[in-house]
């Protein structure tokens, strides 16, 4: 199966930043249940009720974290990949004070 990882990076630092640099672990639920409720997908008819989990694949694009899922884990597989967004001032509360230097916001 074909399927798209991302990588965060943290150039000044030489340090690729995880889910639990930028999420405390302790909120990280917090998040999935506002990705749940919340989250903007890419693709239409995909429900987002099947979110059980924070993928640890995102990415970062301008205001906002994207979180990658495979195939078959959110939607049907003719769906293929689905990305799910929120925006960073929406979750700011539970980021590490890291991201939130790291980032900007």
């Amino acid at each position: 199966m074909v399927a798209t990882e991302y990588l965060t990076l943290d150039y000044k630092n030489g340090k690729l930043v995880t889910l639990n640099d930028l999420i405390k672990p302790a909120n990280q639920r917090a998040v999935q249940n506002l990705l749940r409720r919340s989250g903007h997908c890419d693709k239409e008819d995909v429900t987002r009720n099947y979110i059980d989990r924070l993928p640890e694949n995102y990415r970062i694009a301008g205001n906002r974290i994207f979180f990658k899922f495979t195939k078959y884990e959110i939607a049907s597989g003719a769906a293929g990949e689905v990305e799910v967004y929120l925006s960073l001032l929406t979750i700011k509360k539970y980021l590490t004070s890291y991201a939130v230097k790291l980032l900007k916001i």
